[in-house]
């Protein structure tokens, strides 16, 4: 692909941030993968203007969705998957469609019965670490909808770790130090816990512990309260 003088100075002063919009079309084709996934892929593996590497990157990608990526009239193929693997993650929308039955189930409580039928809500989700799709966010992901519907905002650089099954119950994820150094790297200052890994806070690394402030909570009421003050 031919770059115009545009082309050439974004480059240049994005180096390893600009994505071709052709490709995503080019990869897509009769598969039924939401753009906004390919276009992270594409960015995260081949954000380049060498030939060379946008073809590896490019594979990376396809490889990716080919390891990631069921529809859910593939379930036979994925179950098989985790049988000869005895675990993998994938990208699906069981999690959140949990996180909407749990909220119908307490809206009255919360007073959103009204709001929620005066809305629509829509959600996009994509995958921030690389291969590992799945994500235990839960939690984060409920506070995003009452911070929506109740228009109050969240402080900047907060993490959520955690997640909501559909009775509301808190499963916090199996280690938080990987999690929270990712967080740290990319800008956050403050951190919300599920309270069941705080035996794990001691383990943390020393620039963890000093530059982010971690909040433990028991459940998800805590976990609203404590990152939208209300």
């Amino acid at each position: 692909m031919q770059q115009d003088d545009l082309d050439k100075k974004a480059t240049g002063l994005f180096a390893g941030k600009v994505v071709r919009k052709d490709l995503p079309h080019q990869i897509k084709g009769g598969e039924n993968v939401p753009s906004y996934v390919l276009e992270y892929l594409l960015g995260k593996y081949r954000a380049s203007d060498n030939d060379e590497e946008i073809r590896i990157g490019v594979d990376a990608v396809k490889e990716t969705l080919t390891t990631n990526y069921f529809r859910h009239d593939e379930a036979n193929k994925a179950q098989s998957m985790v049988e000869r693997k005895g675990r993998h993650r994938f990208i699906d929308r069981l999690e959140v469609r949990f996180l909407f039955s749990y909220l119908q189930s307490v809206k009255d409580k919360l007073g959103l019965t009204q709001m929620l039928a005066q809305k629509d809500i829509h959600a996009e989700a994509v995958d921030l670490a690389g291969g590992r799709i799945g994500c235990p966010c839960g939690v984060a992901f409920f506070t995003a909808i009452i911070s929506a519907v109740r228009n109050r905002h969240v402080q900047a650089g907060t993490v959520i770790l955690g997640d909501l099954t559909i009775q509301g119950n808190i499963k916090g994820p199996a280690s938080i130090t990987e999690p929270l150094q990712l967080a740290l790297e990319s800008g956050a200052v403050r951190a919300l816990v599920p309270v069941s890994n705080k035996t794990q806070f001691a383990g943390l690394p020393e620039n963890v512990i000093e530059r982010l402030d971690v909040v433990f909570y028991g459940d998800v009421d805590r976990a609203v309260l404590k990152t939208l003050a209300m």
